[in-house]
């Protein structure tokens, strides 16, 4: 029976403060705040009057959609936070014991290739518990491992149509990725932490999504973090959450150790769990008084030659793993044993030891919400997979099964070993783990007669690999490998040691080297990283090409440690050789001659990731230049791998021109649509033009030759009197000045193709918007306005504060971010209406000014000549006008000088406000404040490049696929979090200069849309094709989005109709316009220009857009204007 405990009963105040605030979170959150101050008689009380009520985070979800419904808070002090999550799971103890029966019931199913049985056994788990993380994972790799990916995809998305949270269905989505058998575990691995390293959320919420996602528990100190988002979920996954940092911090003897262990203890009184026993007697071996249940041991016995074959089938992931050692034989690979025996038979031979270990790493990733996925993922290290190889890691594998294996007893501390043969009741048996840890200790006739003649071997050379003398190893190597009949890791250890210390350390990385070149991975086998340790002791010559060789290998086995002597040695070589490049060092000689190692040095060595850092190159570009052609060398030196090489040289090219692409998207957003405002000028001022030209021939207007050569002189000389650029007054005269204004008059101001226009698509419309507000969201210090137009809660940072600041003082914070929040977006607003305009009568602050002075007119006077072409005319008005636009860089500098000084002060007044709420804390809310002011001045002065004069881009030549890159990439600027899935159809279609900027307005307004209204904001699917038309090239992009509600559907015929009816030009130039409309516009539909058409399918849940541009305005831009 548990023993009853005394509970102090809350201070009447306190419980009244937290009735006072209802039954939601912000109850919680005060009853956690109370509970870290010391009232910890308050957390009973909230679990059974919040929880078991429902009103908050109930750990029995009564929904789908009830499951992760809540925020997560911030984390408490570990004692405390583990009070809340014992507190909980005691009071919860029911759904816990029926979640670990069934855990169990799934695992026997899957061990017996039961599919359908685990799937029913997670059906009664969330009818019995309610819908679980758990349940939720475990199903998807059930049903990718028995259905396929079609039957796990068909699951997903009848998850996401239940109503889940949105933080369920991410979780969900990953696992889905996870579990697909095109990706690798290591490869979902590191792509999910690059994506997570950038995204913008709490550390509880990255620390819970790790653990999720990646099975990462935190570090020592941080495990309150996970403890405490996991309340969130249902009781069994804060059951799991807890006992993992409790398994991590006994077996690595963490500090939090004790105070884990203790908890475990009052969650052992109430829920039977063998587990929390292992780990109470690890703690301490004294403490535990029940009897342990000790692991069958006759399939391991079977596994090492020691035992017969057993008649009974398998019992468990222990015993599965015993079968198949012996059994190693290719098989097929549909239920869980037969993937393991398949992984098994990999690893058994040296060429597929990495996929064999690929193999259990994916597995035990798909199934990490079990214990036996756990086990798995513990297996799949370096060394026999049924070996532990540190005493660490063998305390981790026996706390995560309920019943004590010979593998990891083997591996604890005679103290430990000793309580636990003697709670197991009998001596534990030999096994392979035994063999290696206490073989020094037994006598080897006493082994050998227990052992398999292929172990007792094995077992001796175990026993001499330390110090036998190099002849010795080299007979070990050979009889190993004559009874395995081929090489093995044992045997490629003793040789590699017995010619250490015959040859040197130099003759041993030559053997691995010869050996990695013939079989890649050896490299599983060898001591790497030992033997790279040793090289800087030696005195190897640095033109040796087997180092930089060597090292390559070490630091892709191995990791960061070795990346820089890499790179060194990689240069020392080629310098000593006599060559400044390896492009150089190839060119001496033929590619048809070059050996495996010139081979590998050229083509794995001299990489850019592995070069960048060298003092061979001064810039990228020249490196990139060297790489190219080190590619083409390649083709015909090793000609099975051209292909890979065609493509990477291919790629490089590519990258090149994303990266000019951006770099010219960085500058000027200014810009003209310069063929229509031809068009115009020949319909309405082409007349007067020539009667200009009539007027001149005529003699009525002439300029003599000493005019021009005065009005020159003035202008290089920097003094222009008013009285030298004065022309007669006449009819000529008049009629060219007014001529000149009206065209840069509608240069400027046209409301579909000049300058205003532009500045509404590219800067104002959203643009300027995201530039500045993007980094203050990103640190949480700028909220929105609700339906009554008032800004919203902080919550973020109430929550992160709520243990450090009492009510009034975050309430004045509350109020203090959101006074920023209303002054930073009056700025923005101020600065998108009155500052970046056209300076007019209507905008008197308009930073750009447009109207030509007298002395402009009189220098255009004397630059059009008789007899030149309206399109002379044409071009040159273009250039004076871009004269005139740069003539306000100083008023441009002014604006935004004044304008970085007021939005530095909104800075400086909250960060004031923190200060004198909490002058020794609210450090993370001062970091950021930092951080976000740094960011948005840096993102204000970047406004004057954009206001700068275009310069032209025709020369940069992109295809569409690099186009969509480069957008792609801009659009990833503002939403650091979009990372979608984008796959290309593009048909053969030329590459196309001086269209970047086209381009760019076109995909960044379609990602933008998809980042805005898809409702999977971070990695959506996007399919994006292009084809030839007979006039036309036509584009098709379609996204998925999660949901389609009414309103949805409704602003989709609202664009529908602005489009229609032609209005959708004036919603645009008056900054109101919405995606669709914008495309219509940046394509020039109905006015000449391209096609139009979207739907928004409600069964397939698939938007797309389908447009197409005209080729000859293609054409056009790519012979004038970018």
């Amino acid at each position: 029976m548990p023993r009853k405990t005394t509970r102090r009963k809350p201070r009447a105040q306190h419980l009244n403060q937290v009735r006072g605030a209802g039954r939601g979170p912000k109850a919680l959150l005060l009853a956690r705040i109370l509970s870290a101050t010391g009232e910890r008689s308050i957390i009973p009380w909230t679990v059974r009057n919040l929880r078991v009520a429902g009103a908050v985070s109930a750990l029995r979800p009564h929904s789908p959609p009830a499951l992760h419904s809540q925020p997560i808070l911030p984390s408490l002090e570990l004692g405390v936070e583990l009070q809340w999550a014992v507190e909980s799971l005691v009071t919860f103890a029911p759904q816990v014991l029926t979640g670990l029966r069934l855990q169990r019931e799934i695992s026997d199913h899957l061990i017996a290739g039961q599919g359908d049985q685990a799937l029913a056994a997670l059906d009664a788990m969330d009818e019995a518990i309610g819908l679980s993380l758990t349940s939720i994972a475990t199903r998807l790799a059930v049903l990718q491992l028995h259905g396929g990916l079609e039957a796990q995809k068909d699951e997903l998305a009848r998850l996401r149509s239940s109503g889940v949270a949105q933080n369920v269905q991410f979780f969900a989505y990953w696992w889905s990725v996870r579990a697909e058998e095109s990706s690798s575990w290591k490869n979902f691995a590191r792509n999910f932490e690059r994506r997570m390293a950038v995204w913008d959320i709490s550390q509880e919420l990255r620390t819970h999504i790790a653990f999720q996602v990646l099975r990462r528990l935190p570090p020592a100190g941080d495990e309150a973090q996970l403890i405490s988002a996991s309340h969130q979920g249902a009781a069994i996954d804060l059951y799991n959450a807890v006992l993992a940092c409790a398994g991590t911090a006994i077996a690595e003897d963490r500090p939090t150790a004790g105070i884990l262990a203790r908890s475990c203890s009052r969650l052992a009184e109430h829920i039977h769990d063998p587990r929390l026993r292992k780990l109470l007697t690890l703690h301490d071996p004294d403490a535990a008084a029940l009897t342990l249940k000790r692991a069958p041991t006759a399939w391991r016995d079977f596994g090492l030659g020691i035992g017969p074959e057993p008649a009974s089938p398998p019992a468990g992931i222990g015993d599965l793993f015993a079968r198949a050692l012996p059994c190693l034989e290719p098989d097929a690979r549909g239920t869980l044993s037969q993937r393991i025996r398949h992984a098994l038979t990999e690893i058994a031979s040296a060429g597929g030891d990495e996929a064999g270990r690929a193999e259990l790493a994916k597995l035990g990733a798909m199934f990490d919400h079990l214990p036996m996925g756990n086990w798995i993922s513990e297996h799949c290290g370096p060394g026999n997979p049924f070996s532990a190889v540190d005493p660490t890691r063998a305390r981790l594998l026996f706390c995560l099964t309920g019943e004590v294996e010979p593998e990891s007893l083997a591996w604890l501390d005679p103290v430990r070993y000793t309580r636990l043969v003697a709670l197991t009741g009998s001596a534990a048996p030999l096994s392979w783990d035994w063999h290696r840890s206490c073989a020094g200790n037994l006598a080897p006739a006493m082994l050998a007669a227990r052992l398999s003649p292929q172990a007792s071997l094995e077992l001796s050379a175990m026993l001499e690999l330390s110090d036998a003398p190099a002849s010795r190893l080299s007979t070990l190597a050979d009889e190993l490998d004559e009874h395995s009949g081929a090489p093995s890791e044992l045997s490629l250890q003793c040789r590699l040691r017995g010619l250490e210390r015959s040859a040197g350390v130099e003759a041993a990385i030559a053997f691995c080297v010869d050996r990695m070149l013939a079989d890649a991975s050896l490299a599983h086998w060898l001591p790497l990283a030992a033997l790279a340790r040793k090289i800087e002791d030696e005195e190897i010559p640095r033109s040796n090409i087997d180092v930089p060789i060597f090292l390559d290998f070490t630091a892709r086995m191995h990791g960061a440690e070795f990346a820089p002597a890499r790179t060194y040695a990689a240069e020392d070589f080629v310098l000593t050789v006599g060559a400044t490049t390896p492009l150089g060092l190839a060119g001496t000689g033929k590619p048809e001659d070059a050996n495996d190692r010139l081979r590998y040095f050229f083509g794995e060595v001299c990489v850019p990731a592995t070069l960048r850092t060298s003092t061979l190159f001064t810039t990228q570009q020249e490196l990139e230049t060297d790489r190219i052609g080190l590619c083409l060398w390649l083709i015909d030196a090793d000609p099975r791998q051209a292909d890979r090489y065609e493509e990477e040289a291919r790629e490089l090219v590519r990258s090149r021109h994303i990266r000019q692409g951006l770099q010219a998207l960085q500058g000027s957003k200014l810009a003209l649509d310069i063929d229509n405002l031809r068009r115009w000028a020949e319909r309405v001022v082409k007349e007067d033009y020539e009667r200009y030209m009539d007027l001149l021939e005529q003699g009525i207007f002439t300029l003599d030759e000493a005019f021009h050569k005065s009005v020159y002189a003035a202008l290089e000389a920097g003094s222009v009197a008013q009285k030298a650029l004065e022309i007669p007054d006449n009819e000529a005269a008049a009629l060219f000045a007014r001529l000149c204004r009206t065209v840069l008059k509608e240069f400027a101001l046209s409301p579909e193709h000049g300058l205003d226009a532009y500045l509404s698509l590219r800067i104002r419309h959203g643009t300027l918007s995201g530039h500045l507000r993007g980094p203050i969201e990103r640190e949480h210090l700028i909220t929105r306005k609700n339906s009554a137009g008032a800004y919203t809660d902080n919550d973020y940072w109430i929550e992160h504060l709520a243990g450090e600041l009492g009510f009034a003082e975050l309430e004045w914070l509350d109020d203090a971010l959101k006074a920023f929040s209303a002054g930073y977006d009056g700025l923005i607003a101020e600065l998108t209406n009155e500052f970046i305009q056209i300076r007019s009568e209507d905008k008197p602050k308009g930073m750009i000014s447009t109207i030509p002075s007298s002395t402009l007119i009189t220098l255009m006077i004397t630059d059009i000549a008789p007899g030149q072409s309206f399109d002379d005319f044409f071009v040159r008005s273009e250039e004076y006008f871009w004269t005139v636009v740069a003539s306000s860089k100083e008023e441009i500098h002014r604006g935004i000088e004044a304008v970085t000084e007021r939005m530095s002060t909104l800075f400086d007044r909250l960060d004031d406000a923190v200060r004198s709420v909490a002058p020794d804390g609210a450090g993370p809310l001062r970091d950021a404040l930092i951080r976000a002011k740094g960011a948005a001045l840096q993102g204000v002065a970047s406004i004057a490049q954009w206001l700068s004069p275009p310069t032209t881009q025709g020369s940069l030549i992109l295809t569409v696929e690099e186009l969509v890159h480069v957008s792609l990439e801009v659009v990833k600027g503002f939403y650091p979090d979009f990372q979608p899935k984008v796959e290309l159809d593009i048909a053969e279609l030329p590459s196309f200069p001086g269209v970047l900027r086209l381009f760019s307005d076109i995909f960044f307004n379609i990602f933008e849309n998809i980042v805005k209204y898809s409702g999977t904001p971070t990695d959506p699917v996007i399919k994006i094709a292009a084809w030839d038309g007979e006039d036309q090239i036509y584009f098709r992009v379609e996204n998925s989005v999660a949901a389609i509600r009414p309103e949805d559907l409704a602003r989709v015929e609202r664009a529908r109709a602005i489009i229609a009816d032609g209005s959708f030009r004036h919603l645009v130039r008056g900054e109101g316009g919405t995606g669709l409309p914008k495309l219509a516009k940046v394509i020039g539909y109905g006015a000449g220009g391209g096609t139009l058409s979207f739907t928004l399918d409600e069964e397939s849940k698939i938007f797309a857009v389908e447009f197409s541009l005209r080729k000859i305005l293609v054409a056009e831009l790519a012979g004038g204007q970018a």
